[in-house]
């Protein structure tokens, strides 16, 4: 179950939240978070994931980024992920503008167009909001990229925003940082992060971002109103972006703030009036507030949802992958050579040595490997690797899974598909586990998971009860890397 590989930092990007899921929860007077919960979430139309011809009743992703695009182009739609009656009418009338063939079919053509004249760029995000990464690094794709790239160019640089961390947003961040004389690594931390908001003043003709300040703190003034330039304009603008507004972040009260909040107040239902006063505000962090809560809320559902699917789509690969002691615990995760411990009859079978000749993976390996492929499926970009640095290096064992950070411990009855299920036949420790399995869920009542049983045997697909009555203790884990 343990392996000796060198130590790994483990970077979670959150996936960004669609502007407009956010809009059709406020327009229905609900959250962020019930939206999120009805609509799937969102799939690239280009992706092999969605059909090369979208038809109505098609229930998915793919539906939800189709809503959310045609809701770019004014379609005023709910985001439910259903191709109902509604969505084909704003498809037949999208593609009536466009001049393509009006079928209220999505094909190639269609998605072309919906992508090509979208403009669509990720929404700033205030970069003290805990969507950020506390490091942000290249090839990172976000509206947190967009408040950077807008920041670097109110420094002085003059690179596109596009919300993609490119050669050319490196070349501006170490450009920065080499005249703010802080260190030049081309990597956005705290030190960078502050500079680029502290030292920008937001006046006269230096269109900046003033550092935030909290819309409720003393230093905002009681009723915000254009013309006003300062940090209080610049939380303003990030928390109009997080309920679906596209404002560039500068802390100036200009003509598109005031008609940001004002869309906000006829949605929501306030005094329609430009300014910003104690009522808008706390209508604007609440739904703030719930849009991040959303995000993370949708964002961790889809792990789990793309866990068990890489569970799935490896116990049905045509080659079985077969257990192999102290595999799968490379610097990378997922399969490799196994070995064989004499000392604990790790690795063999009736007194033979197979570990040292199988290629595969052990239990905690298995579960190391799905969950790196679930972020991988949301996020290319993402290193998820469940375990904790020790002074041998990466413990991504049975023991650095239940000691990981974004491992909590559960109850059987909270069990959900995608959780971790830890055994043990001594004492009840993560350093003394000595197994693990990924739960499925109930088939006719029955529990079931999907583990690397033991050697001589493959990935498997089998009740959980039979593996509780063979080890003395059992623990129940939610991997709770967004939520």
């Amino acid at each position: 179950m343990s392996a000796l590989p060198r130590p790994r930092g483990r970077r979670v990007r959150v996936p960004r939240l669609p502007a407009v899921l956010v809009a059709a929860a406020l327009i229905a007077g609900g959250t962020a978070g019930t939206a999120l919960a009805a609509a799937p979430t969102p799939v690239n139309l280009d992706s092999a994931s969605c059909p090369a011809n979208m038809t109505q009743y098609e229930t998915d992703g793919c539906v939800t980024e189709l809503q959310t695009l045609l809701n770019i182009h004014n379609a005023g739609i709910g985001v439910d992920g259903q191709f109902g009656p509604q969505t084909l009418a704003a498809v037949r009338q999208f593609q009536s503008e466009a001049g393509i063939g009006v079928d209220g079919q999505v094909g190639p053509q269609t998605k072309a167009a919906l992508y090509g004249s979208s403009g669509r760029v990720a929404p700033p995000v205030n970069r003290y909001s805990s969507a950020c990464p506390s490091n942000m690094l290249q090839n990172e794709k976000d509206g947190c990229v967009v408040t950077l790239q807008s920041l670097l160019n109110a420094h002085g640089q003059n690179i596109g925003v596009d919300g993609q961390f490119g050669p050319q947003t490196v070349a501006a961040v170490r450009a920065f940082q080499t005249s703010a004389g802080i260190g030049v690594d081309g990597e956005v931390g705290p030190q960078t992060k502050h500079a680029l908001y502290g030292d920008v003043s937001g006046s006269g003709s230096y269109t900046g971002a003033p550092t935030p300040i909290l819309l409720d703190s003393p230093a905002c003034p009681d009723v915000m109103a254009q013309g006003e330039i300062d940090g209080c304009v610049t939380e303003l603008q990030s928390e109009l972006n997080l309920t679906g507004d596209r404002l560039a972040v500068d802390g100036q009260f200009g003509p598109a703030t005031f008609s940001a909040v004002e869309s906000f107040q006829r949605v929501t239902n306030l005094t329609v009036s430009g300014t910003v006063s104690g009522a808008d505000k706390d209508a604007l962090i609440k739904a703030g507030a719930a849009a991040l809560n959303g995000a993370l809320a949708g964002a961790q559902a889809a792990l789990e949802y793309n866990a068990l699917s890489e569970a799935k789509r490896l116990y049905n690969l045509s080659k079985p992958i077969p257990y192999a002691y102290g595999a799968g615990h490379g610097t990378t995760p997922g399969e490799t050579m196994g070995k064989c411990d004499a000392s604990v009859d790790g690795g063999y079978l009736n007194g033979v040595c197979y570990g040292s000749s199988t290629y595969g993976l052990d239990c905690s390996g298995f579960t190391r490997y799905v969950y790196y492929l679930a972020a991988k499926d949301m996020d290319p970009t993402s290193d998820l690797d469940l375990g904790v640095p020790e002074s041998w290096g990466w413990d991504s064992a049975t023991s650095g899974q239940m000691l990981t950070s974004v491992a909590h411990q559960i109850s059987s009855i909270d069990l959900r598909p995608g959780d971790l299920v830890f055994f043990g036949k001594k004492e009840n420790t993560a350093m003394a586990s000595d197994h693990v399995v990924m739960y499925a869920g109930k088939v006719n009542g029955v529990d079931m998971v999907y583990a690397e049983p033991t050697t001589g045997k493959n990935l498997s697909y089998e009740p959980l009860q039979p593996i509780i009555d063979s080890f003395v203790w059992t623990d129940y884990y939610h991997m709770a890397v967004f939520s």
